[in-house]
C-alpha cells in the first residue's frame, strides 16, 4: 500500500467514496470492498509527532467529526479508533472485535521505533491479546506487532 497524506485521505473521503444507490443495495463502497470478504478490516494511522497524534485520535473518536460521521457511514458505526497503550492493554481489540468492525490503530512513528523499554512493549510477548493464538497458530509469539502483521492493514501515513 502506498502513503497518502491526511490532505489527500481528506479528500478521498469526501469526494471518492461513492454509493451504490441501486434499489436493493445501499451499501457503501470502499477500499475494503476489493479486499476477501473475511479479511479483518484494519487500518494503521501513521502520524509523525504526538501533537498530531493527539489530534487525530480525538477528531476518529469524535462522533459528531465529519470525517468520523464520514466513516461511520461506510461501516454501519462499526467503527473502533485505538491508540497503542489501548492496544497493549487488550481493551475492546480481540480476535472477535477484528471481524466485526473497522478497527483503526493510531500510531507516532517514534511509537513504533525501539528506544527505551516503553517503546519495545509492542514487540514483547503479550497475554493481554491471547485471543490472538488461534489465529497466529500456537507456535507464534504473541505481540502487538505479530497481531498487525496479521491483519495485513491498510496504511496511511500522515
Amino acid at each position: 500500500m502506498f502513503p497518502i497524506s491526511t490532505r489527500r485521505l481528506k479528500s478521498w473521503i469526501s469526494n471518492n467514496i461513492r454509493w451504490n444507490l441501486s434499489p436493493t443495495n445501499n451499501k457503501s463502497l470502499t477500499i475494503f470492498d476489493s479486499f476477501a470478504y473475511d479479511r479483518p478490516k484494519a487500518v494503521v494511522w501513521l502520524v509523525p509527532s504526538i501533537t498530531i497524534l493527539d489530534q487525530t485520535i480525538k477528531n476518529l473518536k469524535d462522533t459528531s467529526h465529519t470525517y468520523r460521521q464520514k466513516i461511520n457511514s461506510h461501516f454501519g458505526n462499526k467503527v473502533e479508533i485505538f491508540e497503542k497503550s489501548t492496544l497493549l492493554q487488550g481493551s475492546g481489540f480481540n480476535a472477535t472485535s477484528i471481524r466485526e468492525q473497522l478497527n483503526i490503530l493510531v500510531f507516532s512513528f517514534d511509537s513504533l521505533r525501539a528506544k527505551n523499554k516503553d517503546d519495545r512493549k509492542v514487540f514483547q510477548e503479550n497475554g493481554n491479546l491471547q485471543s490472538f493464538e488461534n489465529l497466529l497458530g500456537n507456535e507464534a509469539e504473541i505481540t502487538l506487532v505479530a497481531v498487525i502483521d496479521f491483519l495485513n492493514p491498510v496504511v496511511i501515513v500522515d
